[in-house]
């Protein structure tokens, strides 16, 4: 019988002592997630979906994005401009497969640059095709309205206010990135019409008003927001090379696309965004939504020990670290967020939950400054033009342009040093780059030139061909 007592006496106090210590480690992980949220608000950045909703409403007009949107619910496919003869039509309405239609339009899709499936561009001093020429004319007719309505909302510059309900958390629905996408596709393919004719001050306004259709998305303050804004950029900046190869270019529309450029970079824009994706994220831990996701086993596991709270504590940890990182100089931020990216990903099954849930980041970085390269190396580049145009001949060194081209030569944001120049001057031919990623010159070679996707031990050129040159490749 006292063996017996002893036991129970035994089990009890070690059930207390369990009791205890979980009581303990609940407190220091609710401790420990009011630390966090408290410094996130120190690094001035969000802690849930309320304040970056109040944030949205108080830094965005929504008369900005009115205009745009107006533009959207104009726009038309390829489907829809090119449609199929009455007689095809018809006797295809047999061929439909489940839910599946016949693509009529397929053809003038693999012809149609930007917005179709075109797979292998010309190279920016190349022309198109006659059969491509002939069609984005028809193409631009049929969104005719579209891009008179998106040239209007451009008078109106500034950060939009786009439909978005961020309270909902994770949740938010986010409807105009896929638009203002498609918006941009067009505007950027009638910049590229206007070069390939001739018509350089219709190719330049454009430009413009592709280049404000980005900035209207500043304020956007989610990771895909803002990867939306760089796509938009990265389509700008490419055409940008292409016009200055196709067309001939006034001191004014070099000088117009120079101030495009030096608007792309956000230096907060991606840490903002990071910060916002874990506020965001933090009524997840507590939602249904986690249960259906990993099984109600494991999340009544992790809630009943604490360790939910030590996951929600720790990301935003991780988060703050990254974002703050993120604000950094451009050829530190990339790395240090990649670090970051690295340490989580290093977590035991402790931290599982916070590993599923994390942005990881790193990768978005990287892309931003990948951008902002090619935009400085393009904002130089032109203001090498613009010497060209009035002293008839290319600069032997960049230094050059200073102050009368250019005000002040930016960084390669890669390296934080003085971005490259390579000058043929008995063909005209010139670069003006940034290492890429790896830091290294290789000599303003861009790997993949098919279709321009960035590839470590690749630069990333701004290059101007001279008409020797261009005449040789043709």
């Amino acid at each position: 019988m006292n063996r017996l007592y002893t036991v129970l006496l035994v089990i009890f106090v070690l059930a207390v002592l369990l009791l205890l210590a979980l009581g303990s480690f609940h407190l220091h992980a609710q401790g420990m997630l009011e630390d966090e949220q408290q410094a996130m608000r120190d690094a001035e950045f969000w802690t849930d979906p309320f304040e970056v909703h109040e944030w949205y409403l108080a830094n965005t007009d929504p008369r900005v994005a009115e205009g745009y949107l107006d533009a959207m619910r104009h726009l038309r496919t390829i489907a829809s401009v090119f449609p199929p003869p009455e007689d095809e039509a018809a006797a295809d309405e047999d061929e439909y497969f489940e839910d599946f239609p016949v693509d009529h339009s397929e053809k003038e899709s693999k012809l149609l640059p930007i917005v179709g499936m075109m797979e292998k561009y010309p190279k920016d001093h190349e022309p198109f095709s006659q059969e491509t020429m002939a069609l984005i004319p028809q193409f631009l007719e049929g969104n005719r309205e579209a891009l008179r309505l998106a040239h209007k909302a451009a008078k109106r510059d500034g950060a939009g206010r786009y439909p978005a309900d961020y309270t909902k958390g994770f949740g938010a629905m986010l409807p105009s990135l896929g638009p203002i996408r498609g918006l941009s596709n067009v505007l950027v393919l009638a910049a590229l019409y206007h070069s390939e004719v001739g018509q350089s001050e219709q190719a330049v306004r454009s430009l413009e008003t592709a280049s404000k259709l980005a900035r209207s998305l500043n304020k956007e303050p989610t990771l895909v927001g803002q990867l939306v804004r760089s796509a938009c950029h990265a389509l700008l900046i490419g055409q940008i090379s292409r016009t200055a190869n196709r067309a001939k270019l006034t001191d004014d529309e070099l000088t117009r696309l120079m101030t495009l450029m030096q608007r792309v970079d956000l230096p907060d824009a991606f840490a903002n965004a990071v910060a916002v994706e874990a506020a965001l994220m933090q009524p997840y831990y507590s939602s249904r939504e986690l249960i259906d996701q990993i099984g109600n086993e494991r999340v009544a596991f992790f809630r009943m020990t604490g360790l939910m709270t030590m996951n929600a504590a720790m990301h935003l940890k991780y988060v703050r670290e990254q974002a703050i990182a993120m604000r950094g100089p451009h050829h530190t931020r990339h790395h240090a967020a990649a670090a970051v990216d690295d340490e989580v990903d290093q977590l035991g099954d402790a931290y599982i939950i916070l590993k599923m849930l994390y942005p990881f980041p790193g990768r978005a970085a990287l892309i931003d400054t990948r951008m902002v390269a090619a935009a400085r190396a393009t904002e130089v580049g032109l203001a090498v033009l613009r010497y060209q145009l009035k002293h008839g001949k290319l600069p032997a060194t960049l230094t050059e342009l200073v102050p009368d081209q250019i005000d002040k030569l930016p960084d390669d944001p890669m390296t934080g040093k003085p971005l490259l120049y390579k000058v043929d001057h008995q063909t005209g031919t010139f670069a003006v780059y940034s290492t890429g990623e790896d830091g290294t010159d290789n000599d303003a070679v861009l790997v993949n030139t098919d279709n321009v996707q960035y590839e470590a031990g690749a630069d990333i050129p701004f290059t101007v061909l001279g008409e020797s040159d261009k005449t040789v490749t043709k």
